[in-house]
């Protein structure tokens, strides 16, 4: 019943139009996989090996399931009206791109997103940033060469230089200045990243033409993508599961009530096609759970289908008893590394 819900509220959020943003490569990190592969700015990424890609969250998925098995990426994207094939090698840490946060970054890429006007908003005495000349209501027009489309691109460029020095381009009363600063290294998650010390605000946000679209489906064909979409992310997720299990991909995806409460209240501030649609996700994942690792139905249909196979006699209630402990004990064991990971997000 729960994958089945999940379903039907997938195809009513087909039916009701959902917007998509286009898999559109932003920025380019020099000496990174991306870079080593040829990818560039504005290229259109639509397929990643066997798999059609339509849209950011699809790039995503895709990307992740093809990481998380092979160190070797083929992709085909589209660049002044054709397609070219590349291919992105990511060495041999790849269970490390696994991580929450860690794909893309990790790939040496971003994807084209809002275009908004980068202020500084506050920088206090003392911080790097106003040792470095910046001031409140300067706008930031380039890190390191590189042009600022929005917060997201010069956080971005600050958290990856520690310890080195960052050129920054910013217009201050219509004059365009260059300044250059010493960014400090600060630990976060036992890694290294750079922070300036200062706070930011955005403008207005617009959205490159043709980057954002609706699509729209019919009530029939709603039906087919509810159940095709939840089928799809159902498989995902034992995939993915089997792979945390074999070491090839990273247990800190796994998520618990922490996480599903924020998820909850971020979704109700964000609108109702968005609360639809973390309901179905939570739903789907709920199907998921309960057929991998449902201990009380698992008893008796496990029982009965293994005693099956033994001249149809069934396992002893010792033995059947000794399953259903086993299976609550892999459910406590994966429930308790889930609000584990809850809590060292929140801590870190």
């Amino acid at each position: 019943m729960n994958l089945i819900f999940a379903s039907f509220l997938y195809a009513i959020l087909a039916m009701a139009g959902t917007e998509v943003v286009k898999p559109v490569v932003g920025q380019v990190r020099l000496d990174s996989p991306a870079a080593a592969a040829g990818l560039k700015r504005g290229d259109e990424i639509v397929a990643v090996g066997d798999y059609k890609v339509a849209d950011t969250e699809a790039l995503q998925i895709d990307l992740l399931r093809q990481v998380s098995g092979d160190s070797v990426v083929p992709l085909r994207v589209r660049r002044g009206g054709g397609e070219l094939a590349l291919t992105l090698r990511v060495g041999s840490d790849t269970r490390a791109l696994t991580e929450p946060g860690k794909l893309l970054p990790g790939l040496g890429f971003d994807l084209a997103t809002w275009r908004a006007d980068t202020l500084v908003q506050s920088a206090p005495d003392g911080s790097a940033g106003a040792l470095a000349g910046l001031r409140a209501g300067d706008r930031l027009l380039a890190a390191d060469g590189q042009p600022i489309t929005n917060s997201s691109d010069f956080i971005a460029a600050v958290t990856q230089s520690p310890g080195r020095v960052l050129g920054i381009d910013l217009e201050r009363k219509g004059e365009r200045l260059h300044l250059e600063t010493a960014v400090p290294e600060v630990a976060e998650q036992g890694r290294a990243i750079g922070r300036l010390g200062i706070t930011l605000t955005e403008g207005q946000r617009t959205w490159p033409p043709g980057l954002v679209e609706m699509q729209r489906s019919s009530p029939l064909a709603a039906l087919g993508v509810g159940v095709q979409k939840t089928w799809e992310m159902s498989a995902l997720t034992v995939q993915m599961l089997w792979r945390m299990v074999t070491g090839e991909v990273s247990a800190k995806n796994i998520s618990g009530v922490v996480s599903i409460a924020e998820f909850a209240g971020i979704s109700a501030y964000l609108g109702v096609d968005c609360v639809l649609g973390v309901l179905g996700h939570h739903q789907r994942e709920l199907g998921s759970a309960e057929l991998d690792a449902g201990p009380a139905t698992g008893r008796r249909a496990g029982g009965l289908s293994i005693g099956g196979s033994h001249q149809g006699e069934p396992l002893s209630e010792r033995a059947q008893n000794f399953g259903q402990q086993v299976g609550i004990a892999l459910l406590v064991v994966l429930m308790s590394l889930a609000f584990y990971n809850d809590i060292s997000r929140h801590l870190n």
